[in-house]
């Protein structure tokens, strides 16, 4: 199983959707679902705090607040 040791590393301040086990982990930690994830991404980038912020504020994709 040498394949595993050249997966890319994961960043911790970074939310990676296309890892569904990472996408998972910031589904409970955020407390959000994986549409609201990508739409926040969207917004604001992958890093996990601006993401988190964004959720935070009520942003839902209606009306988003200007940055």
């Amino acid at each position: 199983m040498s394949f595993l040791s050249h997966r890319p590393v994961e960043q911790p301040d970074r939310i990676n959707l296309h890892n569904p086990q990472a996408a998972a982990a910031w589904e409970q930690k955020l407390h959000a679902d994986r549409e609201q994830l990508r739409r926040a991404i969207a917004a604001v980038g992958d890093k996990a705090s601006k993401v988190e912020k964004y959720l935070q504020d009520g942003a839902t994709g209606d009306g988003d607040k200007p940055h």
